[in-house]
């Protein structure tokens, strides 16, 4: 079982990992987003069931009690190399190796540490599927997870929540949010003296 830590200089970066991972409940990784809603844009090669997954996790997390903070960009993208520091938060694909990351989160931050861009890798080297299938990975289940990530908030050590930071084959409830998440999203976007 493997261990992903944060990596907080200029680039952090968070991910869904095989293994456990200790933090305190609902934990974050910066101050969030410098300005929401910002938008994610997918890879022109996923499939729709993707893509799908993609909308579905920014929905869900609309839903968490801040309003609207991500939105899927209907224009698709076609770079491979991750991270890519171009201004946009870009979701790719790629076969990154086995005994490394499912999917990882690597996040630009600012000078107030505030993220300026996230982008989002999936580890093709393991098996994903969009259904809850036992043989493979939940796309749904990994997207929602790391658009967590993009969002600022770091692993929870709530093995309820949607940040906790490891996945079996099949897991499919990581979809939703759950009070743990929603509170480190008020945190997070609620007005606050000390995060601006």
């Amino acid at each position: 079982m493997m261990r992903k830590t944060l990596i907080t200089i200029m680039i952090g970066s968070a991910g869904l990992v095989l293994g456990s991972a200790t933090a305190a409940a609902f934990t974050y990784s910066n101050y969030g987003l410098v300005s929401v809603p910002t938008q994610v844009y997918a890879y022109s090669g996923f499939a729709t069931e993707t893509k799908s997954a993609i909308y579905t996790s920014c929905i869900t997390w609309n839903g968490a009690g801040e309003g609207t903070l991500v939105l899927k960009n209907v224009n698709d993208h076609s770079n491979t190399a991750f991270p890519l520091e171009n201004n946009r938060n870009q979701i790719t694909s790629g076969q990154r190796g086995t005994g490394n990351y499912l999917m990882l989160t690597a996040s630009l931050v600012d000078s107030t540490n505030h993220t300026v861009e996230a982008d989002i890798d999936i580890n093709t080297s393991y098996p994903w599927k969009n259904d809850g299938s036992l043989d493979a990975y939940d796309i749904g289940n990994g997207i929602t997870h790391e658009i967590g990530h993009l969002l600022g908030l770091d692993h929870s050590s709530d093995s309820a929540a949607t940040m906790y930071g490891t996945s079996p084959k099949g897991e499919t409830k990581k979809r939703t949010i759950e009070q743990d998440d929603r509170n480190g999203i008020d945190f997070l976007y609620s007005p606050s003296p000390y995060k601006k």
